[in-house]
């Protein structure tokens, strides 16, 4: 069985509270959180990477929408398990022969 799961980078205005909003709208749209990391951090924003798993069936639409609705959230990126798997290239060429030099012509 293979289990949905998102990763979300989110900037969230820098005031107690926010991030439980956040957590709070995950659960409610059935998503259970499994890391939280800390990208960036200023007086005022902080940007955040949330690693969400989604209920079988669910949409990430639903909860994408419900972090909208949320004052002082913005939501920066979504990537899912196939997007992550491409991180860094899945094709690597690599040369058979040492190159020395260059002539321009």
């Amino acid at each position: 069985m293979v289990i949905p799961f998102a990763l979300l980078r989110l900037k969230l205005i820098n005031r107690p509270g926010t991030l439980a909003k956040v957590v709070a709208a995950i659960a409610r749209e059935g998503g259970n959180l499994g890391g939280i990391d800390l990208i960036s951090a200023s007086p005022s924003f902080v940007i955040r990477d949330l690693m969400v798993r989604l209920r079988e069936g669910s949409d990430i639409d639903g909860l994408i929408g419900a972090l909208q609705k949320i004052p002082g959230i913005q939501v920066i990126s979504i990537a899912d398990r196939v997007m992550m798997r491409h991180l860094g290239g899945k094709i690597e060429i690599r040369s058979k022969r040492s190159v020395e030099n260059w002539m321009v012509v």
